[in-house]
């Protein structure tokens, strides 16, 4: 769990949603986990971070995996 997670999660708490799931496997077998998720909603928040820090999430593989974990969690019903 990063900074910008428990940042959101405060923010979250600070309108007085509802309080979300944390790092929720979603997709068995498969080890993909959602960083936030409602279950009753079926909704599901990624927190992706930096864009131009070369960071995991926007390299080629990085976002190449991230399309798919979030494809695949539209296939199963989540929102995103």
């Amino acid at each position: 769990m990063s900074r910008l997670e428990d940042s959101l999660l405060f923010q979250i708490r600070a309108v007085g949603l509802l309080e979300p799931e944390r790092e929720v496997m979603f997709a068995r077998p498969r080890r993909w986990r959602a960083d936030f998720l409602w279950s009753d909603a079926m909704l599901i928040c990624e927190v992706q971070g930096a864009t131009w820090v070369q960071g995991r999430h926007s390299r080629g593989k990085g976002y190449q995996s991230d399309c798919e974990k979030l494809n695949r969690a539209q296939q199963l019903g989540y929102k995103y």
